[in-house]
């Protein structure tokens, strides 16, 4: 098959790393970060941007309205965006805020139980939010769970039945395919894992064949999960990669 790249409108926000975006009604959404510019906010961000593909254009939404931030997580249930956590010049935030786009407004919701953290992965599976990993105030890394009920809007920790050998993580990438999540790599680390929400078991899957790889980006279509960019130890990557949970490892996948 062939896949190739298009450029759409470029970003009308300023330029920034470590932002959160999510996909909502069909349109996408981008903010906080940090953008080098110390005369504002010492250049971390509150704006957001919506990007429209009908018509390739970029405006700008309601401003997120906690504090400027960097690393924080996002995802998207029962048709509303979350946001929260992430960390700034002074302080790791575990707070959370819904955003409606038929309002373009915000709302405080309950607090990540999970304390304070930046760096976590977020996946979202039967109408379910799941939250965890990441970094905590304290500098270590995390490898623990919390699910979001969007009706009854509480936190809650998943129990795993089997954790022995998950390795803690931050800025990994999380994908859902097939009813389970699937956890990839992250800073120093190139395993993958699947999560079982109906037994809360984490399975260890072939790993990343690009070598250890956080910050990465990444989609999954069609049932396949597609992984790249990001960096390895100090050094950029511009390269992607397909992943199919479901295929045996052949000795040639990585050549």
């Amino acid at each position: 098959a062939t896949h190739i790249w298009s450029q759409p409108a470029e970003f009308a926000g300023t330029g920034r790393n470590n932002a959160v975006s999510f996909v909502l009604n069909g349109k996408a959404y981008v903010g906080t970060g940090f953008d080098g510019n110390s005369n504002t906010d010492l250049a971390y961000k509150k704006d957001f941007w919506q990007y429209d593909p009908t018509t390739n254009a970029w405006k700008e939404v309601a401003e997120f309205p906690g504090a400027t931030r960097q690393y924080a997580t996002s995802f998207v249930v029962a048709n509303k965006a979350y946001v929260g956590l992430g960390v700034n010049q002074s302080n790791y935030f575990q707070d959370v805020f819904s955003y409606d786009d038929t309002k373009d407004s915000w709302e405080s919701v309950a607090t990540f139980i999970g304390g304070k953290r930046r760096g976590a992965t977020s996946f979202v599976i039967d109408n379910v939010a799941y939250v965890g990993f990441g970094t905590n105030n304290s500098t270590a890394k995390t490898k623990d769970l919390y699910k979001f009920d969007p009706t009854a809007g509480t936190w809650s920790k998943v129990v795993y039945v089997e954790e022995d050998n998950l390795t803690v993580r931050t800025n990994s990438m999380s994908y859902v395919v097939n009813g389970k999540a699937i956890i990839v790599g992250g800073e120093g680390l190139s395993d993958v894992w699947e999560f079982n929400p109906a037994t809360t078991a984490w399975t260890q899957l072939n790993p990343f064949i690009g070598g250890a790889r956080g910050y990465a980006a990444g989609f999954a279509m069609n049932n396949i999960i597609y992984f790249g960019t990001g960096s390895a130890g100090s050094s950029y990557t511009d390269d992607f990669y397909a992943f199919d949970p479901t295929a045996a490892l052949n000795d040639d996948d990585d050549n």
